[in-house]
């Protein structure tokens, strides 16, 4: 309905967490991986396309990331 907000999530079907397709529900619900989930909006905004962030630049994030991090020491 027009003027209304939405929170929707999109999931791929032929994901293979969703196989076998003997009740989709229950895959859902139970072995579904978030990998399926392809695209998420939220008050009817997109925050997720194409399985990446759509609220920032998921590339320029991990820039950020990497430079903040680059002298930490793995034990």
């Amino acid at each position: 309905m027009p003027g209304r907000l939405a929170d929707l999530v999109a999931v791929d079907l032929g994901h293979p967490s969703l196989h076998p397709r003997v009740n989709l529900l229950k895959n859902v619900v139970y072995a579904m991986s978030p990998q399926a989930i392809t695209d998420v909006w939220v008050h009817g905004q997109p925050v997720v396309r194409d399985g990446r962030l759509a609220t920032l630049d998921q590339d320029d994030l991990l820039a950020r990331v990497r430079a903040l991090t680059r002298d930490w020491r793995v034990a």
